[in-house]
């Protein structure tokens, strides 16, 4: 009988790794379907040596490291971006186990396959490999960067300081190779607490405050490795710092109030300057997050209201397909392309 059940479990989420990583292909179609790259990449094919200076001296020494083991190989644009998304997919894997092995009630196939498609959607991740000269390496250090939340979940169950030093060796290389792993690692950190707590597997003060203490430790001595490789590398290349990163929001050398208002700043820029609000995919995302806003603070159970939030967002879903994909569909390919495109997205539906 247990067999069975674990026999229907491992089935049902071998439907969800399946229709997940469909939903995958669907979201970077743009990419692999069209030999697409940005003019970075462009500019490294063209100058690879000055690029990867460049790179060295904003301290991303572990992104030049790995891009001169795959430059060993012929820049292939079309098998970088299959190359991406097939890791990023794996990456993503590896978040919700992270997070599902912590917390079980996400442990369900219909919450796994939710999960993953908030994942692979996210326009963080969209935007990022958007930049094909650096995509998969990105999509590694996502994967390594899971491997050191899994090693330092494994410190704390085993209580083996191997897994610890793996953790801080494995973060200080993510450093190295994007410095915005720093707000994702405590970003993924906080995120882990708070599932922890919830699930009562930290219920002491004391067992708060001495995770909270080894997870600073950590992170504080894996920058400082970063920094320490940083500074080593840049001197034994000759190099000497870029001012690039003094563009950005400088937490170190200005107020925490003014990063804040900076901060604030670039997000109205991003939404108002750049017609996101223009945007009808946006605008849809939008309209479904205030919908689903309102059936988190209207916690009465109700068919109408139910009813109301479904009629809504399929009424969304349809304007979206008929009023925008469609006609872009058609701007880009031929109505045999556009057919089949709706033909297969329906099976899938259908038989996932």
């Amino acid at each position: 009988m247990k067999k069975e059940k674990i026999k229907k479990t491992k089935h049902k989420y071998q439907k969800v790794i399946l229709c997940a990583f469909f939903f995958f292909l669907f979201c970077y179609s743009g990419k692999l379907f069209t030999y697409s790259y940005s003019l970075d990449t462009e500019a490294f094919m063209i100058y690879p040596v000055s690029f990867l200076d460049s790179w060295l001296q904003i301290n991303r020494f572990s992104l030049v490291g790995l891009k001169k083991i795959f430059f060993l190989l012929p820049f292939n644009i079309i098998l970088t971006n299959w190359i991406t998304v097939i890791i990023f997919f794996c990456a993503s894997l590896l978040t919700y186990y992270n997070l599902a092995r912590i917390y079980p009630k996400m442990r369900s196939p219909k919450k796994a396959l939710l999960f993953l498609m908030i994942l692979g959607s996210s326009p963080i991740f969209l935007e990022q490999f958007n930049f094909t000269l650096q995509s998969v390496e990105i999509a590694l250090f996502l994967l390594l960067f899971q491997l050191g939340i899994l090693s330092l979940e494994k410190y704390f169950e085993k209580n083996k300081i191997s897994y610890l030093i793996c953790t801080i060796f494995i973060e200080s290389l993510c450093l190295g190779a994007y410095q915005s792993f720093a707000p994702l690692f405590i970003t993924e950190i906080l995120i882990v607490l708070l599932l922890k707590l919830e699930n009562k597997e930290i219920t002491s003060k004391k067992s708060i405050i001495k995770y909270i203490a080894t997870v600073c430790g950590a992170f504080i001595i894996s920058f400082m490795l970063y920094v320490i490789l940083s500074k080593l590398i840049l001197e034994l290349s000759g190099l000497s710092s870029s001012t690039y990163l003094n563009s950005q929001i400088a937490w170190i050398s200005k107020p925490f109030f003014e990063n804040c208002i900076n901060i604030l700043k670039s997000i109205a820029m991003m939404y108002f300057s750049f017609g996101y609000l223009r945007n009808s995919y946006f605008q849809y995302t939008l309209l479904n997050s205030f919908v689903l806003l309102l059936g988190i603070i209207i916690k009465k159970n109700s068919n109408k209201f139910l009813s109301f939030i479904l009629a809504f967002a399929s009424g969304l879903m349809m304007a979206i397909i008929c009023f925008d994909l469609i006609p872009e569909s058609l701007e880009i390919s031929n109505l045999l392309t556009l057919i089949f495109g709706i033909l297969l997205g329906i099976l899938t539906m259908i038989f996932c």
